[in-house]
């Protein structure tokens, strides 16, 4: 009976376990030196849009990066299996069915007694908002700077009736070197 019940609660623990693994709000995965996929979560499955019987032991995590995400995670695998440790890597996740996205991915090596490579233990986050957001943000900051740095209109931004930014316009309608007009009063 006492038996019986420690295998039930060993039964239960390794549920939750697997149900946190399985539902986190993250991919978790590992590969073999050959990039192959060895384990996987729910979660990762969904977003690479195959089942655990058409990947596991059969694809490689190559397989879904776009051409520069291949190039840069070839890169950085054999950093991983060298250093046993890569973060905050991005690329784009290119499913077999279903949607592309934006990962970040994170990566520990596990090694054997010898020091050999035997599988990662890797995370990948979804920063498809993340990144898009950024995205626009670098473009609005590319139009911003191409209109305010022109060279027809000057214009300067002043803090407490100095100088704290101009743009190339007007030094060159004062006849001021670049930073020479930086901190100095209004006035001048």
């Amino acid at each position: 009976t006492q038996r019986k019940e420690h295998e039930l609660q060993l039964a239960a623990a390794s549920a939750r376990v697997l149900d946190l693994y399985d539902n986190a709000p993250c991919g978790y995965h590992s590969i073999d030196s050959q990039c192959v996929f060895l384990h996987i979560n729910a979660t990762a499955l969904s977003w690479l849009g195959c089942t655990r019987d058409e990947l596991i032991g059969k694809r490689r995590a190559l397989e879904f990066f776009t051409p520069e995400g291949q190039a840069q995670f070839q890169q950085n695998f054999g950093r991983l299996m060298a250093e046993g440790r890569v973060e905050g890597l991005e690329f784009d996740l290119v499913p077999a069915r279903g949607q592309a996205r934006r990962v970040s991915v994170t990566a520990t090596s596990v090694k054997d007694a010898e020091g050999r490579f035997v599988m990662s233990r890797t995370v990948m986050f979804d920063i498809t908002d993340l990144h898009r957001t950024r995205e626009a943000l670098r473009q609005l900051t590319a139009e911003q700077t191409a209109m305010l740095d022109n060279d027809l209109v000057g214009i300067v931004k002043l803090r407490d009736r100095r100088a704290v930014w101009k743009n190339r316009a007007l030094g060159r309608i004062f006849g001021y070197e670049h930073e020479e007009l930086l901190g100095q009063p209004s006035r001048m």
